[in-house]
């Protein structure tokens, strides 16, 4: 089979798994009379991104693998690469922020969220694994590599993912187009920009690390360095 289309069929069991669990898990379990709340909630919500980790991580098993490989083969400069292009992230966040309330857009804040402010129980622990390491781990395998599995262009997969990311991203968020389009467009750029790395240096794993960081530190780099 061609390896475009094999990655094209990838990329599209991959997005429905993201999106139709997202929607329709809980509804699923409902239907065989399983309903949760509290801390049940959230280990059935930990449970089902897991299942998507597991299920995505399959289907790129090959090319996390190899670059799990290189990046440890390459510790030193690996690590060195993925900090600054953190900062970069953070950076590029910021600017994007800034710029836009400047021309008048809508200010949405930074996107950064600080899981270490509040007393750590269960339930924040599995969302700070959640949120933290599983969704980025996803969205960069996802978008990042699914979508330069299947266009080849460094420039054309890079904004490719991000329109991809950003189109997908807004149908979940409900609210009115306008206030959907400002909250996409900085989540985009930073895909279009992960995705641009991993096609100039063909670590997939540097960039996965490198997301779950920006997602991590981001509120302590903007709140206590810049």
């Amino acid at each position: 089979m061609n390896e475009n289309i094999k990655g094209l069929i990838k990329l599209i069991l991959s997005i429905l798994i993201y999106y139709v669990l997202n929607i329709f898990y809980f509804k699923l379990l409902g239907l065989v009379g399983l309903h949760f709340t509290g801390d049940a909630y959230t280990i059935a919500n930990f449970i089902k991104y897991l299942i998507m980790a597991l299920i995505v991580g399959i289907l790129y098993h090959g090319d996390i693998n190899l670059s799990i490989h290189k990046y440890h083969k390459t510790i030193l400069t690996s690590l060195i690469f993925t900090v600054g292009t953190v900062v970069l992230l953070v950076f590029l966040n910021v600017v994007l922020h800034k710029l836009i309330s400047s021309l008048g857009g809508m200010t949405t804040g930074y996107g950064f969220t600080n899981y270490f402010q509040n007393t750590l129980t269960l339930s924040s622990a599995l969302e700070i694994i959640e949120q933290c390491i599983i969704i980025p781990f996803l969205v960069v395998v996802i978008f990042s590599l699914g979508v330069s599995k299947v266009i080849r262009n460094i420039n054309a997969s890079s904004i490719i993912s991000a329109i991809l990311y950003g189109l997908l991203l807004g149908l979940t968020l409900n609210t009115t187009f306008y206030v959907a389009l400002m909250s996409v467009i900085v989540p985009s750029v930073i895909i279009l920009l992960l995705t641009y790395i991993y096609k100039a240096n063909s670590s997939i794993w540097m960039c996965i690390i490198s997301y779950i960081l920006y997602i991590t530190f981001g509120a302590f780099i903007v709140g206590y360095v810049l």
